[in-house]
């Protein structure tokens, strides 16, 4: 399953980006390359996600899919509360290719858009 690089395209506080604060995602993608709902569907074990932000520890939780609301990344409690419980981070919006260069947005618990650009896929 290839990981997925993001680094921060434009943001509130970082309107030219930042290359310090970073997403990377597991994910299975299909032959269109976008994330496959199929595959997500059919594996019984979370696919990753961990945030990059500098002077914080890695934040580890998972990617989810759901019909209605599509992808989205969720973190764990700094309880442990299990990922499907854990806050939800983002909802990625983006229909398109899953290839380096390609920006795609995240819409954060307090509904405000950033813009990520895809750097990697492996």
């Amino acid at each position: 399953m290839p990981t997925v690089t993001l680094v921060l395209a434009s943001g509130p506080q970082h309107p030219q980006g930042s290359p310090d604060h970073r997403f990377e995602l597991d994910l299975a993608l299909d032959r269109d390359g976008r994330p496959d709902p199929a595959a997500w569907a059919a594996d019984p074990t979370p696919w990753p996600a961990r945030r990059y932000r500098p002077g914080d520890p890695v934040e580890v939780g998972d990617v989810q899919y759901d019909e209605e609301s599509g992808w989205r990344i969720h973190f764990q409690d700094e309880d442990g509360a299990g990922a499907d419980d854990a806050p939800l981070a983002a909802l990625i919006r983006y229909d398109g290719r899953w290839r380096p260069g390609e920006i795609l947005t995240l819409t954060g618990r307090s509904g405000r858009d950033t813009a990520w650009r895809i750097v990697a896929v492996n």
